[in-house]
C-alpha cells in the first residue's frame, strides 16, 4: 500500500521550499549510494553537476544543460562550505547569517523550479556536523543518518587517504579535534574520526524534535533494500516509489567484507579498541 506524503503543502509548486531532506553520515558509509538511488524518486531533486556552478540561477543552470553539463547527482561541497569560517566542519545555529539563510533558501527554490519537483534532497557528509545550523535555516528539515560498521569505514578511509593524499594525511569530515587526531598513527586516526563524527551526529539528531531525524544502516540498505526504502519514504512523507526501490535493489552490493581481508589481527584490535564501545551501542557485534 502506498504511503502518501503527509507534509502540508508538499504538492509540486516551484519556489516553495518544504521539508528539505539532508542525507548525512560519516564519509564512506554509503551516503553516495543512497543519494544516487533516491534521486530517482519523481518528487525529489538534488544538486547536480549542472547546478553547482550557478546554484541559485535557474537561467544559468538551464544554459549549462544546453551546453552539455550532466544532471548526475553530486554533493556540491563548495556550496555547503560557502559560509564556513573556521578549519573544522562543525556549524551551529548561532553561525547562521541572514546572507546564508537567503542564499540557501534561494538555492533550494531554484532547484525545485529547475527540476519541477516538490522536495529537495542533499548529500554532503560534513553536513552531519551542521544539523543545528541547517535546522535554523530550514525549520522543517529532515535528516537521514546513514550508519555503517566502523571497521568497514576505517578500511575505506585508509584507502581514500592512500588514493587522494597520503596515508598519514586527513581525509573526510573534520570534527574540532581533527588536527590532533591527524597526528596519530593512521589506523588510530581513522578509528577516532569515525567515533567522533558518528557520535556527534547521533547526539545532535537525538536533540532534534521528534520526527526530524532517523537512522538507516548501510547493512540494512544492502541486505533489505525494499524495507529500508519503505522506512525512508515513511519518515520523509514520500510516496512509495517502485522504480527507486528497484534501483537500490540492483545496486545493493555490500562491501563490508573488505576490512576482514585487508586488516591484520593487530590492526583489527586497534580499530576495535577505539570503535568498540560505539559499535556495540549501535548494535554491531565485536568479535571475541
Amino acid at each position: 500500500m502506498e504511503a502518501h506524503n503527509t507534509i502540508p503543502g508538499n504538492e509540486k509548486n516551484a519556489g516553495q521550499v518544504t521539508g528539505p531532506i539532508f542525507v548525512v553520515g560519516m564519509p564512506r558509509s554509503g551516503t553516495t549510494l543512497f543519494q544516487r538511488v533516491v534521486a530517482v524518486h519523481p518528487d525529489l531533486c538534488t544538486t547536480t553537476r549542472e547546478t553547482r556552478d550557478f546554484p541559485t540561477s535557474v537561467f544559468m543552470s538551464r544554459l549549462m544543460r544546453r551546453l552539455g553539463k550532466t544532471d548526475k547527482p553530486g554533493e556540491a561541497g563548495l556550496i555547503w562550505d560557502k559560509f564556513l569560517s573556521h578549519d573544522h566542519d562543525v556549524m551551529e545555529a548561532a553561525d547562521v547569517t541572514e546572507r546564508a539563510r537567503r542564499f540557501y533558501r534561494a538555492m533550494l527554490d531554484a532547484h525545485l523550479e529547475l527540476y519541477d519537483t516538490s522536495r529537495f534532497l542533499a548529500r554532503y557528509p560534513p553536513n552531519g556536523l551542521r544539523m543545528p545550523y541547517l535546522k535554523e535555516i530550514f525549520p522543517d528539515a529532515q535528516f537521514v543518518h546513514i550508519i555503517r560498521d566502523g571497521r568497514a569505514v576505517c578500511e575505506s578511509l585508509i584507502r581514500m587517504r592512500k588514493r587522494d593524499v597520503t596515508v598519514e594525511d586527513w581525509w573526510g569530515s573534520r570534527p574540532p579535534s581533527w588536527k590532533e587526531l591527524e597526528r596519530l598513527p593512521p589506523m588510530e586516526s581513522v578509528a577516532h574520526q569515525w567515533v567522533e563524527v558518528v557520535r556527534r551526529i547521533v547526539e545532535a539528531g537525538s536533540a532534534l524534535p521528534q520526527g526530524c531525524y532517523t537512522e538507516l544502516k548501510y547493512e540494512e540498505l544492502t541486505g533489505d533494500p525494499a524495507g529500508s526504502l519503505e522506512r525512508f519514504f515513511d519518515h520523509c512523507g514520500l510516496v512509495h516509489d517502485t522504480a527507486t526501490t528497484e534501483t537500490l535493489s540492483s545496486r545493493a552490493d555490500s562491501q563490508n567484507f573488505k576490512w576482514r581481508e585487508v586488516f591484520t589481527d593487530e590492526e583489527i584490535g586497534t580499530v576495535e579498541r577505539i570503535t568498540g564501545p560505539l559499535l556495540e551501542e549501535l548494535g554491531y557485534d565485536i568479535d571475541a
